[in-house]
């Protein structure tokens, strides 16, 4: 009878930190019973969970909270949970799988090329990485949880990657390409 408060927005910034650089997330969320509280929660390169509470800011029904800065090319998962007014209370979490989501930044590794050209990264859990190049999973046309960053400046949370290349190609990180599914 009494769902968790809906949410109209979650982001980062910046988008990709650097080295020892805090990072603010900010999400939006509503409830016709009010809000009560938001957590955020975050893991590095698939550590253990800790959570900060999210505060109001000026703008209504909008939260902030920092992650601390870590070292290059560290992994960041996150996503937020809130809990409504009501007297029986319910919480929901943005993304909706809270800490099986794939809301997820990198820190600044230095690669990402000064050419001109377009950059995309795709941002995975350590754990998702390995499964991915995995041998028993190079063939597969399953898609593993990701975020993708377009230009160090577009963040698309929950999309899915899987290799795409010739059944001699996948075993050659040379040769591999990527397939990526974005959500509606």
């Amino acid at each position: 009878a009494n769902v968790g408060p809906g949410f109209t927005h979650l982001s980062h910034s910046p988008v990709v930190p650097e080295p020892g650089e805090p990072v603010t997330i900010t999400a939006s969320a509503e409830d016709s019973d009010g809000v009560a509280a938001l957590t955020l929660s975050y893991s590095q390169n698939g550590g253990s969970y800790a959570s900060v509470p999210m505060t109001a800011s000026l703008v209504a029904g909008t939260f902030t909270a920092e992650i601390p800065g870590f070292s290059a090319a560290s992994v960041v998962r996150f996503h937020v949970s809130a809990t409504d007014a009501a007297g029986s209370p319910a919480t929901s979490f943005f993304p909706a799988e809270g800490a099986s989501s794939h809301a997820l930044y990198q820190v600044n590794d230095g690669l990402a090329a000064g050419n001109g050209l377009h950059n995309i990264r795709i941002v995975m859990d350590p754990a998702d990485k390995a499964l991915l190049y995995q041998t028993n999973n190079l063939m597969s046309n399953g898609r593993i949880g990701c975020t993708v960053i377009y230009d160090e400046r577009e963040v698309y949370y929950n999309a899915g990657v899987r290799l795409k290349s010739s059944q001699r190609g996948r075993p050659v990180a040379s040769r591999v390409g990527f397939n990526l599914l974005f959500n509606d």
